[in-house]
């Protein structure tokens, strides 16, 4: 009998060889019913009742305490097509090593379903404590004009450890894109995140201010990927109409 998970009208199904990842769909639609619980909550758009935490330049991040813990915020437009964004975010995560400091490693393990996955992400020590990494399913769903992606960590004893490197545990890692109505070609992101580092090196305070950081400094390294890439289409364009 395969395994399937419904959310948002959609039907994801792991084939039979993929059975034994059947926790990782399950964690990756749990956590999408949470971060689509979570944005599309009355107070989320104003965040009236949560508590500003840090800011930085134009960031804000903004925490919540929820049934899965305390959820951390920041909300972001970038100048670029909403369905670009996404898919930069989707299809190049293995990149993410490349523009980001704090990432150790990104890998796509295997592919679920059309629409899930399970990832393998690191952090670097640049994130002010020892070496982490998080196991992940991760889920992506389309809900009117916004776009969802939202992953959790599962259980899978059998995957490779990382040396030097504690496994965390991904409560809520997310986020959610939709067109600037006012702009459409610039794009809002919602991105979320609850997470517990582990490890003896870390309290409760120093894990809320290294997600924290982390999350400001995420959010400017992909604005700068993104302006990268923006270089790069420009320059294409006009070698085109140039011949």
């Amino acid at each position: 009998m395969s395994t399937s998970y419904k959310i948002a009208g959609v039907v994801d199904v792991l084939q039979p060889a993929h059975q034994k990842y059947k926790d990782a769909l399950y964690s990756a639609g749990q956590a999408m019913e949470d971060l689509i619980h979570i944005c599309r909550s009355v107070q989320f758009e104003t965040h009236e009742g949560w508590e500003k935490r840090a800011s930085r330049k134009n960031f804000i991040v903004y925490s919540k305490l929820f049934p899965i813990g305390n959820v951390f915020t920041l909300r972001t437009e970038i100048e670029f097509p909403l369905e670009q964004i996404f898919r930069e975010h989707w299809n190049n995560f293995e990149k993410t090593p490349q523009f980001n400091k704090n990432a150790a490693f990104a890998k796509r393990v295997v592919t679920l379903a059309p629409l899930a996955d399970i990832i393998h992400y690191g952090l670097s020590e640049d994130i002010g404590v020892s070496a982490r990494d998080f196991l992940a399913g991760r889920m992506t769903r389309r809900l009117g004009n916004e776009i969802f992606v939202a992953a959790r960590s599962f259980e899978e004893n059998s995957y490779e450890s990382i040396k030097d490197s504690i496994r965390g545990n991904l409560v809520l890692g997310g986020a959610r894109f939709r067109a600037n109505q006012a702009n459409p070609r610039n794009t809002i992101i919602d991105y979320v995140l609850c997470a517990e580092l582990s490890g003896s090196d870390v309290s409760s305070e120093k894990n809320d201010q290294i997600l924290m950081k982390f999350m400001i400094e995420d959010i400017e390294c992909v604005k700068n990927q993104i302006q990268h890439i923006r270089v790069r289409v420009e320059r294409k364009t006009r070698m085109g109409v140039a011949r």
